[in-house]
């Protein structure tokens, strides 16, 4: 498996105080965070490495909320182990946040997720061997060549979903990324109900 949490893009810090997030909002996401974590498609290698993440669409529509990187390891996260993912650029392969940790090393494909559908509101990025290996073949995927958090997955993610019609497909395997897949969908519960689809299909 892939090394885990290498950030592959240039990152700004704009503030490091803790973030603001609305009450509301922070108990809509961080609750499907925790069920991911207790499903396992949210946690820790047998590296000791965490993998997994989930973001959710800025109120203001500028940026998302992201889980910070390495917070896989942990079972229940607060508001500091989120960040503010708030301008991202392809072209120089970067990104600035607010936030007290560092942003996903998968902050590039959520934004363009978030780019491309403007009616999604939240991303999921999670681990499953046994989904992994269904679905291939059976959903979108990216190239096994691509690997995770590069500038050439986050350009290959936003191909795919471009091409999407309303609801021909909320989720993508990672083909260069063994057991990642990604969902999506118009709030962090929508997401979730992507992936569990899948394991009645």
């Amino acid at each position: 498996m892939s090394a885990e949490g290498i950030i592959k893009f240039h990152y700004k810090c704009t503030s490091p105080y803790p973030l603001e997030v609305g009450r509301n909002l922070f108990k809509e996401i961080n609750m499907v965070r925790n069920k991911l974590y207790r499903m396992g498609y949210i946690g820790q290698d047998s590296n000791g490495l965490g993998y997994g993440n989930i973001s959710m669409r800025h109120p203001s529509g500028k940026g998302f909320y992201i889980t910070a990187s390495g917070t896989g390891t942990l079972k229940i996260l607060k508001k500091r182990h989120y960040v503010w993912v708030n301008q991202c650029d392809l072209i120089h392969n970067s990104c600035t946040y607010a936030g007290m940790l560092k942003p996903s090393s998968e902050s590039l494909s959520h934004y363009v997720i978030y780019k491309e559908l403007k009616d999604i509101r939240s991303v999921i990025h999670i681990h499953n061997h046994e989904l992994w290996h269904k679905l291939q073949g059976r959903i979108p995927e990216t190239p096994h060549h691509i690997s995770y958090g590069s500038l050439d997955m986050a350009n290959k993610i936003a191909s795919l979903v471009g091409t999407a019609n309303g609801d021909d497909f909320r989720i993508i395997l990672l083909k260069g990324h063994p057991d990642g897949l990604i969902s999506f969908g118009e709030s962090p519960e929508k997401a979730l109900e992507e992936i569990l689809k899948t394991q009645k299909s």
